[in-house]
């Protein structure tokens, strides 16, 4: 709904033997790739540092070509102008935590 600030809370993990995992998505599954949410919440070399933070976009959608004009501002393809705008996912905005937590017991 409208005017919420957070709409999921999500956890992802990285295990030396599996690799980055989403493992808890709140209240519900955001529809998105879990590998793909799990990748771009743990970044490269985030076990270097004890804190880190990210941020990154959900459901981007592309411009449309066919309605880019060189003389006029550009109409981007959005849910707000799109026929089929019912069966879009919105615009998400992820403010992302990294802590990084050794474990002494993993290999």
């Amino acid at each position: 709904p409208l005017g919420e600030h957070v709409t999921h809370i999500l956890l992802a993990e990285f295990d030396i033997d599996k690799g980055s995992s989403l493992t808890h998505q709140y209240p519900d599954a955001t529809g998105t790739d879990e590998h793909l949410l799990a990748e771009l919440m743990l970044p490269d070399g985030a076990h270097l540092r004890a804190e880190d933070w990210t941020v990154f976009f959900l459901n981007q959608t592309i411009p449309d070509p066919d309605k880019i004009s060189i003389d006029e501002n550009p109409t981007y393809h959005t849910p707000s102008n799109s026929q089929d705008h019912d069966q879009e996912k919105p615009l998400l905005y992820a403010l992302n935590l990294v802590r990084t937590r050794h474990d002494k017991e993993a290999r």
